[in-house]
């Protein structure tokens, strides 16, 4: 397995349950190294925070490819992730913004963790495309990112005639 490929590319598309687990497993590797350096560093803020910094930025990053290949599955480009988050995020801080006019500033934060939700369980649940689309096989396997030419047999939906008289 190609773990560069795998963590660092926009190549290929991920199905639901790989997509997930690489999630989960990206998430649960950064909250172990943010405590263990919290730990470690307990007396120098600074440098725990550039630590931290930078563990953040690599989550972020990874999860953004993994989210990329897991559209890809569904058929769309990596630039609907993007407008998909603008949009939603929009959306949620108008929406946070009345909210916390209305409510106050816990019930204002709860909505943009709310429209965070929608946009993971979208990610998690929406399914993948059968068979082949423009960005790769379809992923048959765990952690199978549709990039190898072993496709499965789909029967063609537009007959060739070759047997008809």
């Amino acid at each position: 397995m190609d773990f560069k490929g795998l963590f660092f590319s926009a190549e290929g598309r991920l199905n639901r349950l790989s997509y997930f687990l690489l999630w989960l497993s990206v998430m649960v590797i950064s909250v172990i190294l943010s405590v263990i350096f919290s730990t470690i560093l307990q007396g120098n803020l600074i440098v725990n925070y550039v630590i931290n910094g930078v563990i953040n930025i690599a989550t972020l990053v990874i999860n953004v490819f993994l989210a990329i290949k897991r559209f890809h599955d569904f058929d769309k480009s990596g630039y609907y992730l993007l407008g998909f988050i603008v949009v939603t995020n929009i959306s949620a801080a108008v929406l946070a913004g009345i909210i916390m006019m209305i409510a106050g500033e816990g019930a204002g934060l709860a909505a943009l963790s709310l429209m965070a939700l929608a946009i993971l369980l979208y990610t998690f649940l929406k399914p993948g495309t059968d068979g082949v689309n423009q960005y790769g096989n379809q992923p048959t396997a765990l952690f199978d990112l549709g990039l190898n030419d072993n496709v499965k047999n789909i029967n063609p939906v537009i007959s060739d005639n070759s047997n008809n008289l």
